[in-house]
Parts: structure tokens; C-alpha cells; sequence
């Protein structure tokens, strides 16, 4: 995959294998938490999800029981002619306990059959596959990955002046409030202190929707020792 494929792309699956060795943990975990926040009005169960999943990022020894939950949101669509695809995802999650990656891409595929299962249960066509199920979801999980890795192709190289108190203040205050209309505030701060960067003030300037792991604010905050 090339930077410009990887400003485009809509294709999860792929964009997920590209940085299966060069991205966090915690990355995958949030990457997951998000996708999970999205559907959380398709069931209850995602939303405990995204709570596990957010525990799971800040505290990576901490053991969160997210087979369970996957479980009951499984069993609602168990009879669903879309199993018969082959995929075990109960046996598929289970591994993923251990492989944050395989989670994150796990998360992906459930929820795009989630909504398949809840298209075709509202009395729409049965013909509904899961590429076009994927088609609901692939957009706003591929923005969210880039909101939260950046352009692993292109990566920006950011100048440890550009982490001044007020930059550093302003970052930790969006993150715990969530403010993340305000992100345009934060790019003043990082002009202020000389960033001319133009991916960085236009991802916190431009763009319509961020996430808790923003890559702009984790590389602000990286000396208190967050993982990336």
C-alpha cells in the first residue's frame, strides 16, 4: 500500500494488514473501542465493548472479558444464513484475547455483519452480502484508523518544541473532555510554538471527526510516556 492508497482507501481489512507490525497495541484496542462506539445503538452489548476495549488500551495488563459479550451479541443472529460463510468468530475472538491486531480486524468484520443482520431483519432483501454490509461501515472505520495512526507512509516528524505547557495543557484537556470540536484551538497552540506542519494543523483545523488516540494529540503526549 502506498501513502496516497492509504489517504483513500476504504478497505479495513487491508489498511489493518499494512500496519499489522508497525502500530501499537493500544492503537488496535482504540481502533476496536471506536468501532465499537459507532454501533453501540445496534446493540447495548457494543457499548459495554467500547468500555472494555478503553480499558484494555490504558491499562494493557489488565484482563477484560470481551468473549462473553461478543457471545450474546452473536447468539442474536447464530440462525443467520451469514455463518454459513465458515467464519467462527466466537473460536476467532478467543485468539484475539492475546492478538490486539486480530481483535481490531475481528471488531470490524462483526459489526459489518451486525448491520447485515439487522438489514435483512427490517424485511430488506436477503440478497444483502457482506461487501455490501462492509459498504455501511468500511468508510467510517477506515477514517477513524487514520484519525488514530495518521499516514503510516507518510509519518511526520514532530519537533519536540512544538510541545510547549500550552500545547501539552490544551491536549490533555481535549482528551479528558472529549472537546474534540476544539481541536482547532490546539492547532493555534502548535503554530504558536512553530509548527508549520501542514498535516498537523490541517488534521486538527479540516477534519469533521476525531477519536480518543488521535495520533496529533498521542505524538503531543508522548514524553509522559503513552505508548503510540
Amino acid at each position: 500500500m502506498t501513502a496516497d492508497e492509504w489517504d483513500s482507501s476504504t478497505h479495513v481489512t487491508e489498511m489493518l494488514d499494512s500496519i499489522q507490525h508497525v502500530t501499537s497495541d493500544r492503537k488496535y484496542y482504540l481502533f476496536a473501542r471506536g468501532c465499537c462506539s459507532a454501533a453501540k445503538d445496534l446493540s447495548p452489548e457494543f457499548a459495554k465493548l467500547a468500555e472494555k476495549y478503553e480499558q484494555r488500551a490504558n491499562d494493557p495488563g489488565k484482563a477484560t472479558e470481551t468473549g462473553s459479550l461478543f457471545g450474546a451479541i452473536l447468539q442474536t443472529f447464530t440462525a443467520n444464513p451469514l455463518l454459513s460463510l465458515g467464519l467462527r468468530i466466537p473460536e476467532l475472538f478467543a485468539f484475539g484475547q492475546a492478538h490486539a491486531w486480530w481483535t481490531a480486524k475481528q471488531t470490524a468484520l462483526t459489526i459489518s455483519l451486525y448491520h447485515t443482520y439487522m438489514y435483512t431483519r427490517q424485511g430488506e432483501p436477503n440478497s444483502v452480502t457482506l461487501a455490501q454490509a462492509a459498504s455501511l461501515t468500511a468508510p467510517f472505520q477506515a477514517e477513524l484508523l487514520r484519525d488514530l495512526v495518521g499516514n503510516p507512509y507518510r509519518p511526520v516528524e514532530f519537533d519536540r518544541r512544538w510541545r510547549t505547557e500550552t500545547a501539552v495543557a490544551i491536549a490533555l484537556t481535549l482528551e479528558e473532555d472529549q472537546a474534540w470540536d476544539r481541536l482547532p484551538i490546539l492547532a493555534d497552540a502548535l503554530q504558536d510554538a512553530g509548527c508549520e506542519d501542514e498535516r498537523i494543523l490541517s488534521h486538527c483545523r479540516e477534519q469533521e471527526t476525531h477519536h480518543l488516540g488521535c495520533w496529533v494529540i498521542d505524538e503531543i503526549l508522548r514524553p509522559s510516556g503513552r505508548q503510540q
